[in-house]
């Protein structure tokens, strides 16, 4: 196991992350690779990519040496095309904004370069109150 997939806030088999980017300023780029492993657990697309997202936009909020934070909000989330078994799903986040202990971040999932899901997400930090 690699550094970054022990700094998620889940692990297998709640991680929904396969592999991320260093985060840039304002973005950080994952995926997520759709297994067979995955369809023995009542899989369900739609929660699947939520949760990559978010977890991929705790690890850019958060960073490596903090606690996982928490989803606390999902706005605007569509699913224009769940994947199925043995894709590869690449994420984008961006933050947008942030208040107090709130961070927004808008989100995208695609595979071949056809977005197939999108959300706003916002996320508080461990032990943060919204």
């Amino acid at each position: 196991m690699t550094s970054w997939q022990k700094e998620l806030p889940h692990q297998i088999p709640f991680r929904a992350v396969s592999s991320i980017g260093s985060p840039e300023e304002d973005s950080v780029t994952a995926g997520s690779l759709i297994s067979a492993n995955d369809a023995g657990r009542d899989f369900s697309p739609d929660f699947w990519l939520v949760e990559a997202m978010a977890q991929a936009a705790g690890r850019m909020a958060f960073g490596a040496d903090a606690l996982p934070g928490q989803l606390v909000a999902i706005d605007r989330y569509s699913v224009e095309q769940p994947p199925v078994i043995g894709d590869c799903v690449a994420l984008r986040v961006k933050a947008l904004t942030s208040l107090g202990n709130l961070h927004r971040f808008e989100a995208t999932a695609m595979i071949d370069d056809v977005q197939i899901a999108s959300a706003t997400l916002t996320l508080s930090p461990p032990g943060g109150s919204p």
